[in-house]
């Protein structure tokens, strides 16, 4: 069995070209820990919350207004393109222009009904009270009664939220197969594109090179089982987190597509993050793991988009995503200074970004890093690195 990931709710609980172009391919621990630290803040949290109120009949005459019970996910994006225009899953964001799914308006409509109809439901045995709420639920009068909006928020490293706009956005495959034929309607790509009112980002560039069987490549994301965690501290709740595999196989889903299968762990939440190659090039978007017979996650067996699906979808917007940017050849400069014990580069690197960008987490930390001068591979380089990964954005950027 298979699950999108981040289904459920959390509300309750080129670099550019030349720059990235020479990275590092090794699997030495210090320059993954580069790449990562280069492609970082090109990741954000995507939060999605869907709230209205609803006027429902529930008998012939009398109606009850109710306000419908919040609800929304969490998911990861990555930035495409410097002026703000972001990737991520179409099953987080939802359709294009913000629009409610008909799966999402049966939802909220039969959640309506339930709130707004609890005397006309009560003392219905099981089965008579269900088949009820169905027919409320899809009378019209109650459909047209139904006012829900969709909110899309994108939140930085850096502390700030926007909200976001869809501009386009393709569903996910599960539930376009037909039944005779064995076909998928529809295009399956399960990929949206939204866009902040924000400039001179650190954007993440897209794989030139096919992926290959073996090839390792790390995560970058925010899943929710980190983000609900009882027994972490709220900042460290909300700092992005990395899992590392390889590519395990290239599969087709229900359109005859093909997914990138992956040992590495993800899980819901990590809906729509990237995942990097050794270079530090997107190399597919995670969209679903799978499920067990017990209906248990079953990790080492998880499957992302290649990543050229995301570049077809911004084409039909009239984007060409690029990672190149001044604030981004800024800190791909001041990275690599860093681990080539270049401090005083560095230092003067980081300073310039810190004057035109005050709020750039990481810089501050890399900052107070070099001017640490740490000898790379000594164990003050190795408490830095901790450092680097610990910090995270504050709660309120998930209200």
């Amino acid at each position: 069995m298979g699950a999108l990931i981040g289904l459920r709710t959390l509300l309750d609980p080129g670099a550019a070209g030349a720059e990235m172009g020479s990275m590092m391919t090794s699997t030495n621990p210090e320059e993954i820990q580069e790449v990562i630290l280069r492609v970082k803040p090109s990741v954000v949290l995507v939060s999605v919350k869907v709230q209205g109120e609803a006027t429902v009949l529930c008998g012939e005459k009398s109606s009850n207004t109710v306000s419908l019970p919040s609800r929304g996910e969490t998911g990861t994006g990555f930035v495409v393109h410097p002026d703000g225009y972001i990737a991520t899953n179409a099953h987080v964001a939802g359709p294009a222009k913000g629009a409610l799914s008909n799966q999402e308006l049966e939802d909220l409509g039969r959640e309506a009904v339930v709130a707004a109809c609890g005397d006309a439901l009560a003392g219905l045995s099981p089965k008579t009270r269900e088949a009820r709420i169905k027919a409320l639920s899809q009378r019209p009068e109650n459909r047209r009664g139904l006012r829900a909006a969709r909110q899309v928020q994108v939140a930085f490293q850096d502390g700030k939220t926007l909200r976001a706009a869809v501009l386009a956005s393709n569903p996910p495959v599960i539930r376009a197969r037909t039944g005779t034929t064995g076909n998928a309607r529809g295009v399956p790509d399960d990929v949206a594109i939204l866009k902040v009112e924000r400039r001179d980002l650190v954007a993440a560039p897209l794989g030139r090179v096919a992926a290959q069987i073996g090839d390792q490549l790390f995560v970058i994301g925010f899943p929710g089982v980190v983000l609900a965690h009882e027994m972490l501290s709220t900042r460290s709740r909300v700092a992005p987190s990395v899992t590392v595999g390889r590519v395990s196989g290239f599969k087709l889903d229900l359109a005859d597509q093909e997914v990138i299968q992956t040992d590495a762990s993800i899980t819901w939440g990590n809906s729509g993050g990237p995942a990097f190659s050794t270079r530090g090039e997107v190399i597919g978007v995670a969209t679903f793991l799978s499920i067990g017979r017990e209906g248990m996650e079953v990790q080492g067996f998880n499957f992302l988009i290649p990543v050229g699906r995301v570049a077809t979808l911004a084409a039909t917007v009239g984007l060409v995503p690029t990672a190149d940017s001044a604030i981004g050849r800024q800190w791909a400069a001041a990275v690599s200074a860093f681990f080539a014990e270049r401090h005083d580069a560095a230092i003067a690197g980081l300073t310039e970004i810190l004057r035109a960008d005050p709020t750039f987490p990481d810089a501050r930390r890399l900052l107070a890093a070099a001017q640490a001068r740490p000898a790379r591979g000594s164990a003050e380089w190795g408490n830095w690195m901790r450092e680097m990964q610990e910090g995270g954005m504050s709660s309120s950027q998930m209200k």
